[in-house]
């Protein structure tokens, strides 16, 4: 019988990577550790998942501190749940093992995450086709196929191009609605979910909403983002696991922000009322930068820098997005300043560089100036996100490319010309 009690797993250090300077074996002595048994071993199957997963969230996530204990918890549970889900622990470790080691890994060598796509894909399509209709597939069935969806959409992001993930998401789509608590009479209560346990639910539902803004497409679902007594808007702001902030680094409380201005946008597109727009914009300007624990005062400078840029990026949507101002908009230049300072201000790295891709993404439309471009495009190809293909890190900077090299005689960068340069990278 299985004893989580008696895994025995060595604790080493990590060295630290440029830009990531915090020196994790004193934050916590078993967020990453080092497998020194032969992994192909039985009784060795545990541990090295354990520290595939750790490996991977050190690398790739932006507070890996606040998901320590409840990331163990979770593959414990799962390892513990059945035969199934141990061989989906399984692919995705090796996956997360290649990739966490070394961001140069083969883009085509992880087979182990094709099987797993392949086999989410078919979950997808089980949990909605065994049934008459999508009604009738119960909260629970519908929550057990989602389970590992989001370990299958963080790598896909890193692994896929953006045309991949767009397919993937609407497969998902169906099983994700069933999965949420929420009368299907209603729209998903989006406050609520992502302070709820269920990650993938959380994961779903954030890159819905940064997806939607950043290749200026329409969300999948509509999300209630109205705060309740029972559910105040205090409650973004907890230091501990939920919501996603600790994932790209995106404020949860922007999130909600962006979810209603993507609606606003869908119903009034770049004719927004006057005093909803002063509305959204004390809403950007009121969110509270949360920055975790950490004695480290570069990683906390960078992770300011990351909610900081976020906030402008917010602006540069609100203004160009829903008020049909153009990247030349007073408005937009003095966001797009802000941002720059705040960009070149802080050091090149890999954080807060790679946290930078998605806000960058919708920053990109306001900024003119060549050497700036210059600076932008350099730091994101210094990511292997961006530099390799075919990825959607590359597809954002294509569509960047898209934009940036239009002929100088054309008018000012509209919002619009976002979906035009996005459907001639992604032809979605």
């Amino acid at each position: 019988m299985w004893q989580p009690s008696k895994l025995q797993v060595e604790d080493v250090s990590v060295h630290n990577s440029p830009g990531n300077p915090v020196d994790l074996a004193d934050e916590n002595s078993y967020i990453t550790r080092s497998l020194s048994l032969d992994r192909n071993v039985e009784s060795n199957t545990l541990p090295f998942i354990l520290n595939a997963y750790s490996l991977w969230a050190t690398r790739m996530l932006f507070d890996p501190h606040r998901i320590i204990e409840i990331g163990r918890t979770y593959v414990l549970r799962q390892y513990a749940a059945s035969e199934t889900s141990r061989w989906k622990l399984k692919l995705v470790s090796d996956f997360a093992w290649t990739a966490g080691g070394s961001t140069a890994y083969d883009l085509g060598g992880p087979s182990s995450f094709m099987i797993f796509q392949a086999r989410m894909c078919q979950q997808f399509l089980t949990a909605t086709c065994k049934h008459e209709s999508r009604e009738s597939l119960d909260q629970h069935t519908a929550s057990d196929s989602f389970t590992f969806a989001h370990e299958l959409f963080s790598m896909a992001f890193k692994h896929l191009p953006l045309s991949n993930i767009l397919s993937l998401m609407q497969l998902a789509a169906p099983v994700f609605r069933c999965a949420c608590p929420d009368s299907r009479e209603e729209l998903v209560h989006l406050p609520s979910l992502l302070l709820q346990h269920d990650l993938s639910l959380r994961y779903y539902s954030t890159f819905d909403i940064i997806i939607s803004v950043i290749t200026n497409r329409p969300m999948f679902f509509r999300y209630n983002t109205s705060f309740t007594p029972e559910l105040p808007e205090s409650r973004m702001y907890i230091q501990d696991y939920f919501g996603l902030q600790w994932f790209y680094g995106v404020p949860d409380r922007l999130v909600v922000t962006l979810a209603r201005m993507n609606a606003l946008r869908e119903d009034y597109g770049d004719r927004l009322d006057e005093r909803i727009t002063r509305e959204l914009e004390l809403e950007i300007r009121s969110f509270r930068p949360v920055l975790g624990k950490s004695n480290e005062p570069t990683l906390i400078a960078s992770r300011i820098v990351v909610q900081e840029c976020w906030r402008q990026a917010a602006f540069i949507y609100l203004y160009m997005g829903l008020c049909g101002a153009n990247s030349l908009d007073v408005r937009v230049r003095l966001v797009q300043a802000t941002f720059m300072k705040l960009f070149q201000g802080v050091e090149p790295g890999r954080n807060p560089d790679v946290f930078l891709i998605l806000p960058i993404a919708i920053v990109r439309l306001a900024t003119h100036l060549a050497e700036e471009q210059s600076l932008i495009r350099r730091r994101m190809l210094n990511q292997p996100e961006c530099s390799r293909y075919p990825t959607s890190g590359n597809d954002i900077l294509k569509i960047l490319n898209e934009i940036w090299t239009r002929p100088n005689f054309i008018e000012p960068v509209v919002w619009y010309d976002l979906r035009v340069a996005c459907l001639r990278v992604t032809g979605m």
